[in-house]
């Protein structure tokens, strides 16, 4: 069974309170019984002393009767129980109880006289407690004997009815007993109303250590837990005026966990909005680094393959186009035949250029760099090219940046990439269209970028993931497909990154980046 943090604090305050108010109950009666019967102990022995001195005349006239008279009178008031006048020699001379006179009081075992008489000699002058003593009557009721002695004065020494001599101090004693019941009842009603009190004392201090507990702690440790249900159902609710103590301190901390569990849990949830997105990306990435790993494979293998092709093929083309143009000198040939040496020749010449093609490729020349001006490097490539046929109707638009910082590369190098890009923009525009060349800083402004857009055909989808691998054309046969290979090893070896993006029909783009 589970206990709450109200009932067990109850439990243990009832425990608490009924512990200390009994004890303190226990202590505060007693001590009232005890202060009771002191006054009331000391009443009985005024009353002692009074009966003593109203009997005083009579004993000196030696009119004993007149004495046991006064004593009835005085015995006949409510609460006493008995009056008895004992005798130095332990005789009985006078009692209420009639069977008791004359009859020896043994100083050793009645309790009246052991109270004086517990040394070898009596006492002759005790004080009122010790002249006192509560006991069970024979009518079962508790009562309180008190006695007091009848001491050898001198005018009872003297007196002419009886004589006592002079060294005699004690004549005997006068016991009263007196009923206990009234006191009792007093100290009853006492009791009772000291109970009553208490019971409404721990009411009071239950219900006011109930409310200032509920108030100060039970509510807020149940805000707590409340603002804890609601957060971990994603309710994200803040504690509102918290009381400035340590439940108040609490609070302030749980508002501060809360505000980071909230944007911890707002964090991940970015994440995992973002997530998809960005594992697309980074397989983007990843297979771009790929498609350039295997192409980079591809050329090196290639550039070995050509290398030697070019080396063995160098020398037969050398030797058919010398004999060939030996041969179109003799002029003992016939028309026909020198047409088909003109065409041996043209062919063969081909051949060499696509040769010395493969030799560019396979070289992979280091690039001398140095630090030059973009623009300039454009303009020097465009100018070789802009003359040609090709460009006659084709608009040339330049969009360059105004102070471009300069680069370190090999501007021959580049040049060469520059041409490539704009020969294949000028046949795909088939002689008219525009070219437009930009360059501009990127947004972090950490590179150059060099776009060449043109509005020609455009490039197939499927041609698009092609274009820069060695060998492959859209040109036919009239294309050896070595251009755009050429110039990608070159910006790669430049540290940069060239990209094309086009669409059948409108014209492609070529970006070239490179770091500042």
């Amino acid at each position: 069974m589970r206990l709450g943090l109200m009932s067990k604090f109850s439990i243990i305050s009832a425990v608490v309170l009924l512990f200390t108010m009994t004890v303190f109950t226990f202590f505060n009666i007693s001590t009232l019984k005890r202060a009771f019967m002191e006054v009331y102990t000391h009443d009985v022995d005024q009353l002692s002393e009074t009966i003593l001195r109203s009997t005083y005349d009579a004993m000196l006239r030696g009119d004993v009767n007149s004495a046991y008279q006064l004593m009835d009178q005085a015995g006949a008031q409510e609460n006493i129980k008995n009056i008895r006048l004992i005798d130095k020699s332990g005789v009985v001379q006078y009692s209420r109880n009639k069977g008791e006179i004359h009859t020896v009081i043994d100083k050793n075992t009645d309790k009246s006289c052991s109270m004086c008489h517990q040394g070898s000699d009596a006492e002759v002058a005790a004080p009122t407690m010790d002249r006192s003593r509560v006991f069970t009557d024979a009518e079962r009721e508790e009562v309180l004997g008190v006695t007091t002695g009848i001491y050898n004065e001198e005018a009872c020494y003297q007196a002419p009815c009886h004589y006592h001599p002079g060294d005699v101090k004690l004549l005997g004693v006068l016991e009263v007993v007196m009923s206990l019941r009234g006191i009792m009842a007093q100290v009853n009603t006492y009791v009772y109303n000291v109970l009553v009190e208490l019971v409404f004392l721990i009411l009071a201090l239950a219900i006011c250590l109930n409310l200032l507990i509920r108030r100060l702690i039970i509510s807020p440790v149940n805000t707590l837990l409340d603002h804890t249900k609601l957060i971990s159902r994603g309710d994200w609710q803040f504690i509102k005026d918290a009381p400035p103590d340590e439940i108040g301190e609490l609070a302030d901390a749980f508002n501060e966990m809360t505000e980071t569990l909230k944007n911890a849990r707002e964090e991940r949830e970015r994440w995992a909005a973002t997530l998809e997105s960005r594992v697309e990306e980074r397989t983007r990435q990843i297979r771009q680094m790929q498609s350039v790993l295997v192409r980079s494979e591809k050329l090196a293998s290639l550039g070995e393959l050509a290398a030697g092709i070019a080396h063995e093929l160098n020398n037969p083309l050398t030797g058919i186009l010398i004999h060939a143009s030996f041969m179109e000198k003799y002029a003992e040939l016939s028309e026909e035949l020198g047409k088909d040496l003109a065409t041996i020749t043209a062919e063969a010449d081909r051949c060499a250029r696509i040769v010395k093609n493969l030799l560019d490729f396979s070289r992979k020349t280091e690039p001398r760099k140095a630090m030059n001006d973009l623009n300039e490097t454009i303009d020097r490539a465009l100018g070789l090219v802009e003359h040609l046929a090709l460009f006659h109707n084709v608009e040339i638009v330049k969009e360059y940046a105004a102070n471009l910082p300069e680069l370190l590369l090999d501007a021959g190098q580049m040049e060469q990439v520059f041409v490539n890009m704009f020969v294949n923009a000028g046949q795909a525009m088939e002689g008219s269209g525009k070219l437009i060349i930009w360059t501009g800083l990127d947004v972090d402004g950490e590179s150059v970028v060099i776009r060449v857009q043109d509005t020609g055909k455009g490039i197939k989808k499927e041609h698009i993931g092609k274009v820069f691998d060695p060998f492959f054309s859209t040109k036919g046969a009239s294309g050896t497909g070595l251009g755009l290979s050429v110039s990608y090893g070159i910006v790669e070896q430049h540290g940069g990154t060239i990209e094309v993006y086009s669409e059948e029909g409108k014209g492609a783009t070529f970006i070239v980046t490179l770091a500042v």
